[in-house]
């Protein structure tokens, strides 16, 4: 008898047919799994409603969809990318249309009235975001500033983002983050140019610009340094920056992976592929990393490492001191993960679709570095403060924003209640997507709009289109501020540096990658080669200007050293013996050697010497450098200054700076009390700013104000609602110009209707571009004013740069007096009445009589120190009253109804009108005593010893008074940080300290023509256009810096012709 299963044979069966039989055992489980998800499913679907509208929703109108399928809805149809799968459903059902993905709701809106509706009307009603499950695992269980619901938690958030985190100051301090990674950035492509054979590296650009963002961020969330030295060519990034990149490239991964979960809730109870598990663990090692930077930053704030420029999580910890409860650890970690999450991907894949555009469009790559080489120039990078010169740029950045929006779909809303959107029903609980990629290539709103054209958007031609890349409402990214900031600089740099071609001539794949953002699905490869017209730039040379920068720093210690010690010598740094236990001098904190309390200074300065008085009074001295100065903080304090002792403050300290530029002193805002300043004093207000001249000048004045009217009405009309958003910085700066240029010079400064590109003459443009260039170099000049030593180096020749632009901005102003001579030779007189004749005319026909006097230098140096104060001030004061009336939008409506009543709609204001507005003249008042166009006034030095409030000034000391600090003394002025125009009516506030326009003898001349410039041109902008803020938030009074008092941030409105004025639009015709 032979066992079964001692054959080979019957042991291959034997173990096929276990095989089978193991085979059909699992078959059989995975079929019963399959069977419960589908029981599921279906409860799910019937519980849910199966896609039949409930009894409530009966007898509505809903929006029109597609044919749905039982359990999945819509879902079948969804593809990658999504906005592109749902511009094509528009076309067929609409720009309203339901779907239903699983179980949830959705509707979809693709048309901008639908979107403003949405966001206007709806706002609040869609303020929700919809709790994915895959979302809730990342997102701190929903409680995430991104993906919050709105109610309180949201509001305090999204407060502390807008208020403590992004605001204009804050993203203000952080340009020299971003600008120092900028550089690293430029420098390491250029050392890879360097090392390629042909001068030209191939450079895969969706890596660097990641990692630019990431870098820029870690600096600004938690000051810890992404990039990694020069030394290791492999990556950018820090080990730790490396970590976080992993994670969060797996959560995005996962993301994807998970979102069948959200729309089909009986998935839930499935993790087959172990997903869910996933995304905990990387949540888990993305939190552990924030902790770790927050934890690190926790350690530097307890050593006592804080100032103003500290990061965004010492911001927040130093907020936990005081209010533990609200910023708990746990926000602070969501805050920077909602950072992280939105601020690098987006960023970098706008500017890698800006690069892409530009190198399909050569012609517009050149148009912009030809811009860029004009206004900046080649000896430095682009800086933030170019930005707002550089309106070619801007265009090309709105027009990539507009075809390749980062986030197309926005982030989901979800509707609390109710609402009408486009006439259809949308019942509370919807989801809504916004598909802004549909909405800005939109072919009723946008003209070609599949073509690349950043032209479109000069001259403010397309401000009325709905432009929503960041979002709208209440729910609008807030960090669109710092976004551009660094958009601005990343593509500007790239532009300036280096020149582009594409890879072996192929053409750009342009293929729109799927998910939440749009990124390409080739990454962009480009072959980039080193300017040599940027060859001063140093980026490439560093190792080599080390020693440089040794050898240079070792004299400039020894110099210093020698200086303070000669200082000390003549009584520099203490009381010398003829002071010593008799004179009091003012109070003064700490000095350091050599520098004395220039660690002190920082930008605004009057916010700083502010702060100072508070703690040792309204008087006190500091030690700038080599310089003596006197701080004057409160108003009886300048009274005795610009009274008793006002021949003593006469004379102004003498910078060597400026020398070059204020004709080596002899200018009349910066020359010394004597002989020669009397006598351009006496010219400048017998024959240049007497009253008489002044009223004349107002029809040059009006002239230039009907012409800004109609452009803005122009604009307003072309723009979609009959609304154009106005930059009112630049408008106001170009009729500022436009109006010195006819007084002066008797030269039109605006260029024909025709000629919509910009508002000033080829001429003008030169000079504002002098203008421009030559301001920072004076700030970047002033170590050498208070360190004499260093007025020995120019290691990075700004001593020669200020004198090549002096002459060149004296070449302008000679033209101006040649052509005017050249006028009066040929028999121009100039007009029939002196007062209407240009100043040049003025003083070329008293040069015939008094040669001697009326020197060609002498005319030039008026025609500049006229052109210098009158300009930006002017502008500026403007720029702030506008300001401050949308933020007081009563106080607009007010003044306006003032005009109204008194002028009338028939006619536009004009000077005689100015006077009898006594609200208006309310405004301007108040608006120059809380921001002054000079907030110190120009220094003034003192020629002789004197007292000031019983404290003891020697000779030789600089004078700063503090104009801005004494027209907000609490002592003085009733609630002294609140707009209030009122409190200037019926003389209530006579006999109050105000002085923005200076005090005694070197009080500004031009404070009469000024004065009828600002009520004029505000007069004109309140009667012919109704104002309104851009968005819901008020418009940010952050202060810039410098000798004036710019915005921090250039101000933007929306500006509406007022239907009660058409008749003088009409004439304007």
């Amino acid at each position: 008898m032979v066992f079964f299963g001692s054959s080979p044979d019957c042991v291959v069966y034997i173990s096929r047919m276990k095989q089978s039989i193991d085979l059909s055992v699992t078959m059989d489980k995975a079929y019963i799994a399959v069977f419960i998800v589908i029981l599921f499913l279906l409860v799910d679907y019937l519980r849910g409603g199966g896609g039949r509208s409930n009894g409530k929703n009966k007898g509505m109108q809903l929006p029109p969809g597609p044919p749905a399928v039982p359990i999945i809805g819509h879902l079948h149809l969804v593809k990658k990318p999504m906005h592109a799968t749902l511009s094509r459903l528009a076309v067929r059902y609409g720009p309203v249309f339901s779907l239903r993905l699983g179980s949830r709701r959705a509707v979809v809106v693709s048309s901008p009235e639908c979107a403003r509706v949405c966001f206007t009307e709806h706002d609040v009603t869609f303020a929700n975001r919809p709790r994915f499950e895959s979302q809730r695992l990342m997102s701190f269980n929903g409680t995430a500033l991104a993906m919050a619901s709105y109610g309180p938690h949201w509001r305090n958030l999204r407060r502390i983002a807008t208020v403590q985190l992004l605001s204009a100051h804050r993203v203000g301090l952080m340009s020299g983050l971003i600008a120092g990674e900028v550089r690293a950035m430029a420098r390491r492509l250029c050392r890879a140019a360097a090392a390629s054979p042909c001068g030209a590296a191939r450079v895969q650009l969706k890596r660097r610009l990641f990692e630019l963002s990431l870098s820029v961020l870690m600096e600004t969330i938690a000051q810890t340094k992404a990039t990694r030295p020069d030394t290791d060519p492999d990556t950018d990034m820090s080990l730790e920056a490396q970590e976080y990149k992993q994670v969060v490239d797996e959560i995005l991964g996962r993301m994807s992976t998970g979102n069948l979960w959200d729309y089909m809730p009986a998935l839930r109870w499935f993790d087959v592929f172990g997903v869910r598990n996933k995304i905990l663990a990387a949540v888990s090692r993305r939190d552990a990393f924030l902790r770790r930077l927050i934890d690190a930053e926790r350690r530097r704030l307890d050593d006592g490492d804080e100032g103003e420029k500290k990061s965004m999580i010492a911001v927040l910890l130093t907020l936990q001191k005081t209010e533990p409860e609200v910023y708990t650890d746990n926000m602070i970690t969501a805050l920077c993960a909602n950072m992280f999450g939105a601020g690098t991907e987006t960023t970098s894949t706008t500017i890698e679709w800006a690069m892409s555009l530009l190198l399909k469009h050569p012609e517009t790559l050149e148009k912009a570095q030809a811009e860029i080489d004009a206004s900046v120039g080649n000896s430095r990078l682009i800086t933030v403060d170019d930005m707002s010169h550089i309106t070619y740029l801007q265009c090309i950045i709105r027009e990539t924003l507009r075809l390749y929006p980062a986030t197309p779909m926005l982030l989901p809303h979800e509707s609390s209640a109710d609402c009408k959107v486009g006439g259809y029903n949308v019942p509370r609980g919807t989801m809504l997507f916004v598909n802004v990629y549909a909405i800005h290539r939109d072919p009723t709103v946008w003209e070609e709009p599949e073509k690349f054209m950043p032209e479109r958007f000069e001259d403010g031609r397309c401000d009325g289109n709905l432009l929503m890349p960041f979002g709208m409402g209440r729910r609008r990214c807030p960090g669109e501020t710092l976004a551009l900031h660094t958009m601005g600089l990343v593509l500007g740099t790239l532009i300036q540096c280096f020149d582009w071609e594409r890879v072996d001539g192929m053409e750009v794949d342009m293929t729109e990658g799927g998910g939440l953002t749009m990124p390409k699905v080739v990454p962009l490869e480009a072959m980039c080669r080193p300017r040599d017209a940027m060859g001063g730039i140093q980026l490439s040379i560093s190792v080599t200007m080390d020693k440089a920068y040794i050898a240079v720093f070792s004299i400039v210690i020894l110099f210093l050293l020698v200086d303070y010690l000669r200082c000390r010598r003549r009584g520099g740094s203490s009381n010398n013996g003829e002071n010593k236990g008799m004179l009091q001098l003012p109070p003064s904190p700490p000095a350091i050697p050599f520098f004395g309390h220039l660690h002190l200074i920082e930008k605004p300065l009057h916010a700083a010497l502010s702060r100072i008085a508070e703690r040792h009074g309204p008087v006190f001295s500091l030690r700038l450098g080599s310089r003596n100065a006197v701080v004057v903080s409160s108003p009886e304090c300048a009274r005795e200054c610009f009274t008793d002792n006002d021949v003593r403050f006469a004379n102004r300290p003498q910078f060597p700076s400026q020398l070059p530029v204020t004709f080596y002193g002899a200018a009349l805002g910066f020359a010394n009390y004597g002989a020669h300043w009397r006598n351009l004093r006496r010219i400048a207000t017998v024959h240049l700013l007497s009253a008489h001249r002044v009223r004349g000048m107002a029809s040059v004045v009006s002239g230039e104000v009907r012409p800004m009217v109609w452009r803005m009405y122009r604009a307003a009309a072309a723009a979609t609602g009959g609304v154009a958003r106005v930059q009112l910085k630049r408008r106001l700066f170009e009729l500022s110009f436009s109006v010195l240029m006819e007084a002066i010079a008797q030269t039109k400064t605006t260029r024909p209707e025709v000629d919509a590109d910009t508002d000033m003459s080829v001429e003008a443009q030169e000079f504002k571009n002098v203008l421009d260039e030559l301001n920072p170099l004076l700030g970047a000049a002033n170590l050498c004013d208070y360190l004499p030593a260093l007025r020995w180096f120019d290691v990075f020749g700004v001593k020669r740069k200020i004198v090549t632009l002096a002459n060149r901005r004296n070449a302008f102003i000679r033209r101006l007096i040649d052509a005017e001579r050249q006028r009066m030779d040929n028999g121009v007189d100039g007009g029939d009445d002196g007062e209407k004749k240009s100043m040049i005319f003025v003083l070329l026909t008293l040069q015939k009589t008094e040669p001697e006097v009326y020197r060609d230098e002498v005319i030039m140096n008026l025609c500049v120190s006229l052109f210098a104060a009158g300009t930006e001030t002017i502008a500026m004061t403007i720029e702030w009253a506008m300001s401050l009336l949308l933020n007081h939008p009563e106080i607009l409506k007010k003044a306006q109804a003032e005009i109204d009543s008194s002028v009338g709609n028939s006619r536009l204001i004009n000077a005689d009108d100015v006077p009898q507005l006594s609200y208006l003249q309310c405004i301007i008042n108040e608006t120059l005593r809380l921001y002054p166009a000079a907030p110190l006034l120009i220094p003034h030095e003192s020629s002789a010893d004197c007292e000031v409030s019983g404290y003891h000034i020697p000779s030789g000391t600089m004078l700063l008074v503090n104009v801005i600090a004494i027209q907000r003394d609490p002592m003085v002025w009733k609630d002294p940080n609140e707009f209030k125009p009122e409190r200037f009516e019926n003389g209530e506030s006579e006999g109050l300290f105000m002085i923005p326009f200076g005090m005694g003898r070197r009080k500004c001349p031009g404070e009469t023509m000024a004065l009828q410039t600002i009520g004029l041109v505000l007069g004109a902008l309140i009667q012919c256009f109704d104002w309104d803020r851009v968005n819901d938030a008020e418009v940010d009074m952050t202060q810039g810096s410098g000798l004036t008092n710019p915005r921090a941030v250039p101000l933007e409105a929306m500006c509406k012709p007022r239907d009660a004025m058409s008749d003088v639009f009409r004439e304007l015709l």
